[in-house]
């Protein structure tokens, strides 16, 4: 056998005669069973009384009487009202221009886009002459943006 680890010769373990000096101090196992069965056995109580009138955070509370239903009280703060999409996409933007063609594209607040380009979760499905369809892709409500007329009397490098 060879001992790689001190890169001694080959040398057997019963060769060996030093004896292994221990860096733990001997043990006394009847002190050390005693210190565990005390820890394992013993009860222990609060220090101060008003801790053990405190409740359990996780039993279920008492309703006092005359206490308002909680329910109805929840239900009031958390109706909110129902936003429709497609009166809110209206609201938000505005359909500048059209391009007709062979790649038809619109000009939806001052940006070109192509056919079926997104704008806020809509795609651009339909390009006339004087509007634009956009569809919702997960809930299929539909937009239709009309393109407004220029006012006669604006210059146009007007702001």
């Amino acid at each position: 056998m060879v001992d790689r680890f001190t890169a001694g010769g080959p040398q057997t373990a019963a060769g060996a005669t030093a004896p292994v000096a221990s860096s733990m101090p001997a043990t006394d196992w009847e002190e050390t069973t005693a210190l565990i069965l005390r820890l394992t056995t013993d009860t222990y109580v609060p220090v101060e009384p008003e801790l053990a009138t405190l409740r359990d955070l996780f039993a279920e509370a008492e309703v006092p009487a005359g206490a308002p239903e909680l329910d109805a009280a929840v239900e009031d703060v958390v109706a909110v009202p129902e936003i429709d999409p497609v009166a809110e996409f209206q609201a938000a933007h505005r359909l500048v221009g059209v391009m007709l063609g062979q790649r038809p594209l619109a000009v939806i607040d001052e940006r070109v886009m192509p056919l079926h380009a997104e704008v806020d979760g809509f795609r651009l499905v339909q390009v006339a002459r004087d509007f634009v369809v956009l569809r919702r892709a997960d809930t299929g409500a539909q937009v239709r943006l009309e393109l407004q007329p220029r006012p006669r009397n604006s210059a146009r490098g007007a702001p």
